[in-house]
């Protein structure tokens, strides 16, 4: 039975097709928008671009729910990745399903009201000059944003790739230096029982890593540094939670220790106006005083 791991990279497939296909797509109306938002060489440019426009909203249906299926397939490949997102690739994930949405979103408001209006000839407050312009402008929006989901979901590789690496680095280096700890080990162990014809009290310190072992050798204490240091690399956010709340009864005495012996506190700002400190004049009338 496959499991959650299986099916992620299905979904990571979906969200990058589906955005090569919307560029693509894009594409195809580039060189129709050249000449009408890019420069104005051709005299012709916007009648040819209102044709290709007008020929795209008259297509068959069916090619324009090819679109949105693929569309919509982008969004399952996202909710996919989303269902269980790994904690250190959650804000990759978020960021590309809205980046995703956002394209969708230009697309419905600005692409298929232009190609409607380009069938009906009613552009609203502007002209058709200004209205292909527009579906031009949504386009490149579009692209923009697109090609973020994929700088995104390439990122989120890389990174989990180099995490991987690191990972398959560091325990190769802890199953080797426990191997030659395992070597030292038994040689210690010899010496010391052919120097002293054996004993159960004698206690050896291993030179390099610092471990004190007893002659059985079960290990009496064992430096954590490179497992803090794996922890802050691949559990960050674990890591900075556990410094703060070790670091929060320094803090706690921060204030009060710096009240006895630094500075106290500044006077605290007004909140109300001040009042004289005097009789209030009788004579005065209204808001004269």
């Amino acid at each position: 039975m496959m499991k959650y791991k299986d099916i992620v990279p299905i979904g990571t497939v979906l969200i990058i097709a589906a955005t090569s296909f919307g560029l693509g797509a894009i594409y195809g109306n580039w060189p129709y928008d050249i000449n009408t938002l890019w420069r104005a060489t051709d005299p012709n440019g916007f009648s040819k671009s209102l044709v290709h426009y007008q020929t795209w909203a008259n297509a068959p249906m069916y090619v324009h729910y090819v679109l949105h299926a693929i569309a919509f397939l982008g969004l399952v490949g996202h909710f996919i990745k989303l269902y269980k997102p790994d904690e250190d690739a959650i804000y990759f994930e978020y960021g590309s399903l809205a980046l995703f949405m956002i394209a969708i979103v230009i697309y419905l408001t600005n692409m298929r009201t232009g190609i409607n209006a380009a069938i009906t000839g009613e552009w609203g407050e502007v002209d058709s000059s200004t209205g292909l312009n527009v579906i031009a402008a949504s386009q490149v929006m579009i692209i923009l944003v697109l090609v973020g989901v994929l700088v995104l979901q390439g990122g989120l590789y890389y990174a989990q790739w180099y995490d991987a690496e690191l990972k398959k680095e560091f325990y190769e280096n802890e199953a080797r230096e426990a191997a030659l700890a395992a070597e030292r080990q038994a040689k210690q162990e010899e010496d010391i029982i052919a120097g002293d014809g054996g004993g159960d009290n004698v206690e050896v310190i291993a030179e390099k890593d610092g471990t004190a072992i007893d002659i059985k050798g079960k290990k009496k204490k064992k430096s954590t540094v490179k497992k803090r240091k794996y922890h802050a690399h691949v559990n960050p956010a674990l890591f900075v939670s556990v410094a703060m709340g070790v670091a929060a009864p320094v803090l706690l005495l921060a204030t009060p220790l710096r009240r006895k012996y630094l500075y106290a506190d500044h006077e605290p700002i007004p909140m109300v106006y001040p009042l004289p400190n005097r009789p209030r004049d009788a004579n005065l009338k209204g808001y004269d005083d």
